[in-house]
């Protein structure tokens, strides 16, 4: 078992750490690590997602009480970020970012081909609704804790993000489309799909190496205590919290479940880093907790893949 959980996780975060080191050695500037990242998020994840998703059955694409279950955790994860983040001396809208940190897991650069190939293409589904739900419920919740920031966004400025965010998101629109057509039962001229599947195929390793390339220590040395404490709850409490909402409540088709747990135990998503430069606020630390949690996701990930084969 420990074997085969090596076999999946060690070439993910191989790849990662080879992506920080080529931007090390100055192969990849920063520049090419930005087209990189561009080029994985906006065409080879949407294409990984719409393939796997298209050829779902349909009648396994409606699950609110998988959401619900989810969600609920992400807003205990919210209202626990506002004492953690007066403890480290956080405004208003430091906490709301605090609380993204916390909660906003990667789905798009390793969730996507970790689950895929962990729990094989019926994780499509649940990937899809997690993230689906989760983005509006995480912009929902920093948009409520900005709103009481005297320096943040207006109220409607802020929800105005949340459709944009949605109908900006190429993984989002990967998966509405990948449920229209299996809804629809609609299939694509084979040459097209022989692209989108080519184009799949390439998605894991080019999303792992540019976000290895992305990453940086930034402010660790001086909030050590602080960077330490956030990351450890996102990479093991996130998941202790999901897997009591699943095991505890029953009701969900164990692959679901696995999932929901091992989306849970990701590292901090790239996305909260774009959040934290939109609101203003906590944005060196959030690169830092980006950073610092894929590090440790190396060794925690591993474990929690581990426990979920052979416990769940």
């Amino acid at each position: 078992m420990i074997l085969t959980v090596l076999g999946i996780t060690l070439p993910f975060f191989i790849l990662i750490f080879l992506g920080a080191f080529l931007r090390f050695r100055n192969f990849l500037t920063d520049q090419n690590s930005t087209l990189l990242s561009k080029f994985a998020f906006y065409v080879l994840m949407p294409s990984l997602i719409f393939s796997k998703i298209s050829i779902a059955p349909a009648s396994e694409l409606w699950n609110p009480g998988f959401v619900i279950r989810y969600e609920i955790v992400t807003i205990i994860l919210f209202i626990f970020a506002y004492p953690i983040g007066s403890i480290f001396g956080q405004d208003t809208k430091g906490k709301g970012i605090v609380g993204l940190n916390m909660s906003y897991p990667n789905y798009g650069y390793i969730g996507v081909p970790l689950c895929l190939i962990a729990f094989g293409d019926r994780a499509a589904l649940p990937l899809a609704l997690i993230a689906f739900a989760d983005t509006i419920v995480l912009l929902l919740m920093a948009t409520i804790y900005t709103s009481f920031s005297r320096n943040g966004k207006t109220t409607y400025e802020a929800l105005k993000l949340i459709p944009k965010s949605l109908i900006g998101n190429p993984l989002l629109l990967a998966a509405v489309f990948g449920i229209i057509f299996s809804v629809f039962k609609i299939s694509l001229p084979f040459y097209l799909n022989s692209v989108i599947n080519m184009l799949a195929e390439a998605a894991p390793p080019v999303a792992l190496i540019a976000l290895g390339s992305s990453l940086s220590l930034g402010v660790f040395v001086s909030n050590k205590t602080e960077m330490i404490f956030i990351s450890m709850l996102k990479v093991f409490i996130h998941p202790i919290l999901i897997a009591i909402a699943f095991l505890l409540f029953k009701g969900q088709e164990p692959l679901w479940i696995k999932t929901a747990i091992l989306s849970a135990s990701l590292p901090v998503a790239a996305n909260v880093f774009m959040l934290a430069t939109y609101y203003g606020s906590y944005i060196e630390k959030s690169a830092t907790l980006i950073m610092l949690s894929t590090v440790i996701s190396s060794i925690s990930v591993p474990v929690v893949l581990y426990c979920i084969l052979t416990y769940v």
